[in-house]
């Protein structure tokens, strides 16, 4: 679930996209000791403003990160530069990347392969160009963006069949039809869920966690339900963890 429906760099809309972006999830402003269950070890608990705080990679280690991820991550990531930067802006973005529009269209295909790191590329330079480094701001793009896209009857009458926690229970069947590398553990009860994710490279990369941070936001924003508590915990390597109470 990298947004609820669409993110400021790209995202498909309503409901369904909240559950094919099951990975992606919001860190309340928590600090504490959190529990590694695998492991049986503590692991450090961090908040969403020390997440976005640790320093970015270099855009070639996060060109070069393996693995791939679905078009969908990155529906309509044109014509939201456009509508708010400027018509030669994708262009600009594409430029910073080193990559061509054969390369990263204007609009990727919904179900095709892309590497991770042109999702991830693109949203650190949109963060560096326009948002002054600063991705917490990020966030209110995505829910507004989110919210052009929810307007509709298909979209509301999703809103009132699904649930957030329908939507969570699914995060281990859809993964895979996110990315190609990697995996998620996920423990969905009534009202708590704890996610582990495990086995892709590009889990270490900060952009990536941070966006994970937003989307359990934009879930339960776009399903009209109240925001949940979540804290996160980083047991090392390519883990990542996330605890979820609502």
């Amino acid at each position: 679930m990298e947004s609820p429906s669409t993110t400021a760099i790209g995202s498909d809309a309503g409901p369904t996209v909240a559950l094919q972006q099951m990975h992606m999830f919001r860190v309340c402003e928590r600090t504490g000791n959190a529990i590694d269950v695998r492991m049986g070890r503590p692991s450090q608990s961090v908040d969403l403003s020390a997440l976005a705080k640790v320093p970015a990679w270099p855009l070639a280690r996060v060109l070069a990160l393996p693995g791939r991820c679905r078009g969908g991550l990155m529906t309509d990531w044109a014509e939201h530069v456009r509508r708010r930067y400027g018509e030669a802006e994708p262009d600009r973005m594409r430029a910073a990347l080193g990559l061509t529009r054969v390369e990263l269209p204007d609009q990727p295909e919904k179900e095709g392969w892309y590497p991770v790191g042109f999702q991830l590329g693109l949203t650190r330079v949109l963060v560096d160009r326009h948002l002054g480094g600063d991705i917490l701001k990020l966030e209110a793009l995505i829910h507004e963006d989110a919210r052009r896209k929810q307007q509709g009857v298909g979209a509301k009458v999703a809103r009132w069949l699904l649930t957030p926690r329908r939507l969570m229970s699914a995060a281990e069947k859809v993964y895979p039809h996110v990315y190609d590398i990697g995996a998620v553990d996920a423990d969905v009860q009534k009202h708590i869920a704890t996610f582990r994710w495990s086995g892709g490279a590009f889990m270490e990369e900060p952009i990536w966690r941070v966006l994970q941070v937003f989307a359990v936001r934009g879930l339960f924003d776009a399903l009209g339900e109240p925001e949940p508590e979540i804290r996160a915990s980083e047991p090392g390597g390519d883990r990542f963890e996330l605890v979820v109470r609502y």
